[in-house]
Order: C-alpha cells, then sequence, then structure tokens
C-alpha cells in the first residue's frame, strides 16, 4: 500500500458550529457509523525527551471507500481526513479515512454514547482515560499513569483482530480497568486546586 495523501485540511476549528447544528438522529447515524466501519482506541507513544512515562491519548479512525459517506461525516465531526492509496495491481477501491484525537474525540464520545452497541465498552475506556486529564499543566500521578496504561491494554485487547479465545477478566469484574480508572480520577482530582475541572467533559449539544 502506498502512503496515504491528506485530502482535506483540517477542520477541526469549525466543530462548534457544526455540532450545535446536529441532530439527534445524525448522532446516532453517526453512531451506526462508528459501530460499523470506525476504532475507538487508546493510542500509547513513547516521548524521548527523558520522560519517565509515555504519552497517551484517545482517538476514533473511520475508514470507507465511499467518499459520500465520509464527506458527509466529515462535514459534521471534522477532525483529518486522508485517502489511502492502494497497490494499483490488486483491484480494491481507495480508502478514505478520518482521524480524530483527543478533546474533540472525547466531545464525540459524550455525543454518540447512548446510540453505540458495539463499541460501548471501548468508548466507556475511552472517556475514562480523558476523565485523567485533569487540565494543562497539571502533573499525572503515578497511580494516575498505572491506570492509563491498564486502560490501554484493555482497549489494545478489545480492538485486536482475529479469533478471540478466551474473555478477559477485566470485562466481567467489577473491579475492572474502569474501576481502576475512577479511583486514579479521584486521586488526581484531590491534586488539583480546581477539582471542579476534572469533572468536566465536553458533549456535543443537538437540537
Amino acid at each position: 500500500m502506498q502512503v496515504s495523501k491528506p485530502l482535506l485540511m483540517d477542520l477541526n476549528a469549525e466543530m462548534p458550529t457544526r455540532a450545535n447544528k446536529m441532530t439527534e438522529c445524525e448522532l446516532a447515524y453517526i453512531a451506526g457509523i462508528i459501530d460499523g466501519e470506525g476504532c475507538i482506541a487508546v493510542e500509547r507513544r513513547n516521548v524521548n525527551d527523558g520522560r519517565k512515562y509515555p504519552s497517551y491519548g484517545v482517538t476514533i479512525t473511520i475508514v470507507n471507500t465511499d467518499i459520500r459517506l465520509i464527506s458527509w461525516l466529515h462535514c459534521r465531526v471534522g477532525g483529518c481526513l486522508v485517502r489511502k492509496n492502494v497497490d494499483p495491481n490488486r483491484n480494491h477501491k481507495p480508502q478514505y479515512q478520518i482521524q480524530i484525537r483527543h478533546t474533540l474525540a472525547e466531545a464525540i464520545i459524550n455525543s454518540v454514547r447512548p446510540y453505540l452497541i458495539i463499541k460501548g465498552e471501548q468508548a466507556d475506556i475511552a472517556l475514562a482515560l480523558r476523565r485523567l486529564f485533569v487540565g494543562r499543566g497539571r502533573r499525572h500521578t503515578e497511580e494516575s499513569y498505572v491506570a492509563m496504561e491498564h486502560l490501554y491494554q484493555s482497549s489494545r485487547r478489545l480492538n485486536r483482530r482475529g479469533k478471540v479465545t478466551d474473555l478477559d477478566a477485566d470485562r466481567l469484574s467489577e473491579r475492572g480497568p474502569l474501576a481502576n480508572a475512577e479511583h486514579a480520577i479521584v486521586g488526581t482530582a484531590s491534586n488539583a486546586k480546581d477539582a471542579e475541572g476534572a469533572e468536566m467533559t465536553p458533549r456535543l449539544r443537538a437540537v
């Protein structure tokens, strides 16, 4: 597969305006697209700048071969849109991919969460990770980094390809990754001067 090339510029800055015009029907349809064509994942990046811990984030990725669907979606949720070129020697259609990260991804997940069926657990893990972020300039505790890594591993297991041979114990236990993350959230928020901000999560408004 050839290297993907940018197709359209990032439109994240216009997201609030478009979001306020979205209806519940559109949010439900977007949830269906994410359930069927998308991936909600916790990402981990190792930063080579002397930091002790890696960097974690939330990403929504949606891939489809129909530009009409991708264009409709991109106009409503923003993100980075690219065209993925395929091997010309193989009879495959070009693929179009939207990738949404961090705060914007959190806002979208919060808005479509009531309608998600297949990706609901991945969405809950992603939101739990975002709640660990207590604000710019605030330091994470070692406990919060442990919770982030646990959420990353759980997200990775849920999104892995291939046959599932066993059930993950975290998915059946009340003290699974979400419970551990909530415990870390309380500890992180208590170290912040304005803990009220840690409880605020963005949500797209519908009309």
